[in-house]
């Protein structure tokens, strides 16, 4: 399945350093997949080439030195797809998914290098 993506965006991105340590907890990490329509007639050329949707990630993940959550996303179309979204392969979109695991992991590395004036911390996404 030929697959067009968009740039990720970051649409919201929260760092935080505590006063004292925080007790660390388990990442809450969430994908989702919404299906977009068109907007104008222009649009629909576009939508003709198969569907297109947003995927979104939102995390939440706690250490003791810091906490970051936020929401990234990035558009996809599945070339020649007109199925519903929800019959699309969960491993397709955890694949896909992982561009914006990534980012999440490259956000947090360099906003600790700077914070902390010392090598980033490098984040490790286990898949599940």
């Amino acid at each position: 399945m030929q697959i067009n993506r968009s740039d990720v965006k970051v649409m919201k991105f929260n760092f935080e350093t505590p006063e004292k340590q925080y007790e660390i907890t388990s990442p809450e990490i969430q994908t989702n997949i919404v299906e977009l329509a068109p907007v104008s007639n222009e649009d629909s050329e576009v939508f003709e080439k198969g569907k297109i949707c947003r995927l979104e990630l939102t995390f939440n993940i706690q250490l003791q030195d810091f906490k970051v959550e936020g929401l990234v996303t990035q558009s996809i179309q599945f070339v020649d797809y007109f199925d519903e979204i929800q019959k699309v392969p969960e491993e397709a979109i955890q694949e896909l998914s992982r561009d914006l695991l990534d980012y999440v992991q490259r956000l947090t590395y360099d906003v600790t290098e700077i914070s902390f004036d010392r090598p980033g911390y490098d984040l490790k996404f286990e898949p599940s």
